[in-house]
């Protein structure tokens, strides 16, 4: 199968036909795991999409779909022995579940479950309260919420649970999770206070060794063998266990150090947006190649108080001695995780490809396959034949434009394929909300959201340049098309973006016209020398303008004048019928509101809604 993968990649596109030519292939994988991992939890990711990933997979040679089934936003495979489960929105059926598994094994792709414990369990713990714990301590503004390792019911559940879900995945790893726990999380806990006295458990790292423990004891049970993020090798789990370093490659180099077989995701992530070429650089066998320099770690502490509580050493990673050996056995691969805060189901191409294919040639290839430029020779190859094939990441770039710009949905294109997204989680609004103690929903339909990840436009750009530069003036007219062609739609995008500010921000204009002032009078304005109001003197400005009624209007409140004030002069758009009635601003351009989402029943799809 894998021989065919390669087979395909040297097809290229062209309407001549297929034509091969001689040659010999000696080759084989590096690694025995070669992986991705699907967050379907915080964005539900349908199976239509999950199998598109699959087949591309397949064309890339990566052999391992790691779906990360729980966590704290729900639970998403039908449980029919806990149903309350399922209550927090989309799942997979147990059909479903059972058809991505034989569609994927008939690609050479192997599906590994997460179902993440003790932490990471809020929908669990919210379904089935007996067997949580939720601490007084807070985290971003949320409770702490964990599994009560000190109750029976808590193993008896998992037992159960594991015990549903285990048949449903064939093969012989079973993910756990095992992060990220609430440092406080047990504190309050008078039965966990109780387990440690009993146990002599010194804290609360002993606390999730205890529990990891005896979850690999029921995975071992149900003939599976347990894997966990890095957190369990600190906790002390039998060696059995496989690692997945997450954080850093020291991660990596102390588990198998510890004598654990070892999963390399350190440096990895997709979800970050970084550029294909800064994790192609990163050997899965480097020891410290990913994570935060120290330098680097220590002037981001000196920032913020609340980053010094938050750069821990997990998250730095320090110098360290090459794996052994014995070690480099025990590495048995590289997988890259896809979380989904910003990636929604929409999304998960777009995110995915074509970066994944470079870590699919990073986790197959040898150690001294490293040429950046080459990479992106080829990726571009390997690009057109992942859309061409099934993909469906310029496709949603496609309709993401048109959704910005209807109007001119070319010129937002033009600037996209240029442009990237800002890297490192910099683009999830969730966490400056959260560092406010607020939760919010993210629209994730912006011009950072419809970027590529990695611009093989400008990629192939700067390539040619260079080019240039060294001596190949034949490349001048194509460099010098380009960049015209770039600089007149500056002028095309710009009317374009008045159009989606007129229609975004027509509640807040930039500046009121002198007409529109005319209709309040000068003297009932708030004087911002005084900090007062000149009409009656008030401090507060809700209850001294029109001004600030014909703002809360737009937010939602009452839509009539007070009647202490004189009455205005109707506008335009409050005459009945008109597209803007009722809010009390003047249309700025001529643009028509998006019609209404129609949601109508689908016998082609089991009956779903679909747009």
């Amino acid at each position: 199968m894998r021989a065919l993968a390669t087979l395909r990649q040297l097809v290229g596109l062209s309407p001549a036909g297929i034509a091969i030519p001689l040659q010999t292939i000696e080759d084989g994988p590096r690694f025995s795991w070669r992986g991705v991992m699907i967050d379907t939890v915080r964005h539900f990711v349908t199976p239509a999409t999950i199998r598109r990933q699959i087949d591309a997979m397949e064309r890339v040679k990566l052999n391992t779909l790691h779906l990360h089934l729980s966590d704290d936003q729900g639970f998403r495979v039908e449980s029919r022995r806990y149903p309350r489960l399922n209550a927090a929105g989309p799942f997979f059926t147990q059909a479903e579940i059972r058809d991505l598994v034989s569609y994927a094994a008939d690609r050479g792709v192997r599906i590994v479950p997460e179902f993440d414990v003790p932490g990471h369990t809020t929908a669990i713990v919210k379904a089935y309260p007996e067997v949580g714990v939720v601490a007084k301590a807070k985290s971003f503004g949320q409770p702490q919420v964990a599994l009560n390792p000190a109750a029976p019911a808590t193993y008896r559940f998992l037992e159960r649970l594991f015990g549903e879900m285990a048949p449903l995945f064939p093969d012989p790893h079973f993910h756990v999770g095992g992060d990220e726990v609430g440092a406080q999380v047990w504190d309050d806990a008078a039965d966990v206070k109780a387990l440690m006295a009993r146990e002599k458990l010194a804290d609360r790292k002993a606390v999730e060794g205890y529990f990891a423990r005896r979850v690999a004891g029921i995975v071992r049970g149900l003939g599976k063998t347990m894997i966990g993020w890095e957190e369990v090798a600190a906790a002390g789990v039998p060696q059995d266990v496989v690692v997945q370093a997450w954080q850093t490659s020291n991660a990596m180099a102390a588990a198998t150090a510890a004598g654990h077989r070892t999963i390399a995701s350190a440096g990895y992530y997709l979800n970050l947006l970084r550029p294909a070429d800064s994790m192609y650089a990163i050997d899965p066998a480097a020891t410290a190649a990913a994570g935060l320099a120290p330098d680097y770690a220590a002037a981001l502490k000196k920032t913020n108080p609340l980053l010094a509580g938050f750069i821990t050493d997990a998250l730095v990673d320090f110098p360290h001695a090459p794996l052994t050996a014995a070690q480099e056995k025990l590495l048995i691969g590289g997988e890259a995780p896809l979380w989904g805060e910003i990636a929604s189901d929409e999304l998960v191409d777009h995110h995915m490809w074509p970066r994944a294919a470079v870590l699919a040639e990073r986790f197959w290839s040898r150690r001294d396959v490293t040429d950046p430029r080459d990479m992106y020779r080829r990726l571009a190859i390997v690009s057109d034949q992942l859309s061409a094939t099934g993909l469906d990441d310029r496709a949603t770039q496609a309709r993401m434009a048109m959704r910005i710009a209807p109007d001119d949905d070319g010129a937002v294109a033009m600037l996209l394929s240029l442009t990237g997204p800002v890297r490192n989680m910099a683009h999830d609004h969730r966490i400056r909300a959260m560092l406010a103690g607020r939760t919010i929903v993210q629209s994730l339909n912006a011009l950072a959201d419809a970027a590529p990840v990695d611009s093989l436009t400008a990629r192939r750009f700067a390539d040619d340049a260079a080019r240039y530069v060294a001596g190949e003036r034949a490349l001048a007219p194509s460099l010098a098309a380009r960049l015209t062609a770039w600089r007149d739609n500056d002028a095309r995008f710009a009317r374009a973006a008045g159009a989606i500010r007129c229609w975004r921000r027509r509640c807040r204009p930039r500046r009121r016209s002198r007409r529109w002032r005319g209709r309040v009078p000068m003297r009932w304005r708030r004087s911002r020398r005084a900090g007062r109001c000149r009409r009656n003197g008030s401090r507060r400005r809700r209850r001294c303008s029109i001004r600030w009624r014909r703002r809360r209007r737009h937010r939602g409140g009452r839509s009539t004048p007070s009647s202490t004030h004189s009455p205005r002069r109707p506008d335009r758009q409050d005459r009945p019928g008109h597209p803007y009635a009722g809010r009390g601003w003047r249309k700025r351009a001529a643009i028509a509101p998006p019609p209404p989402l129609r949601i109508a029943p689908s016998p082609a799809v089991g009956g779903r809604a679909r747009a």
